[in-house]
């Protein structure tokens, strides 16, 4: 499965202390070179982990026809979720790993499946690469580390990290 990641769930995943998920889940993840720039500031929150998934071999860059993506897109998308696309359609990619609301409405008119996040460590916890005990903690590291998550997707999180019935009154 070929999949292109946005910058926004390279870096939660990373200040999550996570970023290895998207490894184990696909092995390879493709970036355009616009997303590498964002993600490898100097300073910027999980530069570092990152740095070391484009070291390893595992965070790949990758470039497709900007222009014809915009010429397909009819709403704003910001420049590195339109690169993104580029490369999704230029690699025949599976999947768009993306959080932007608009990116990932111009994903589905373009018929690219994406998923966020929230998605992501929902999947590691499917295929056993996370223990769903740990989504709750995960859910606060990001909200205190100023990663934006909706309150819906906070739930999300904290109700598959105590599937029903098997919390205890009171607890969470």
């Amino acid at each position: 499965m070929k999949v292109v990641a946005d910058s926004s769930v390279l870096i939660a995943l990373a200040v999550a202390g996570k970023l290895d998920l998207l490894e184990k889940l696909w092995k390879v993840v493709f970036v355009p070179r616009v997303v590498e720039s964002e993600v490898l500031v100097s300073g910027k929150r999980g530069s570092e982990q990152i740095a070391d998934a484009f070291a390893r071999g595992w965070l790949v860059v990758r470039e497709g026809n900007v222009d014809r993506i915009k010429a397909l897109v009819r709403r704003p998308v910001g420049p590195g979720e339109l690169a993104c696309l580029a490369v999704v359609l230029a690699e025949g990619a599976d999947l768009f790993l993306v959080d932007d609301l608009a990116a990932r409405k111009a994903a589905a008119e373009l018929g690219i499946e994406v998923v966020g996040t929230v998605g992501v460590l929902l999947m590691a916890v499917r295929h056993g690469h996370l223990p769903a005990e740990e989504l709750d903690g995960i859910a606060r590291t990001l909200l205190s580390s100023g990663v934006r998550l909706s309150a819906r997707l906070v739930e999300i999180l904290r109700a598959s990290a105590c599937p029903l019935g098997t919390e205890k009154a009171g607890e969470r």
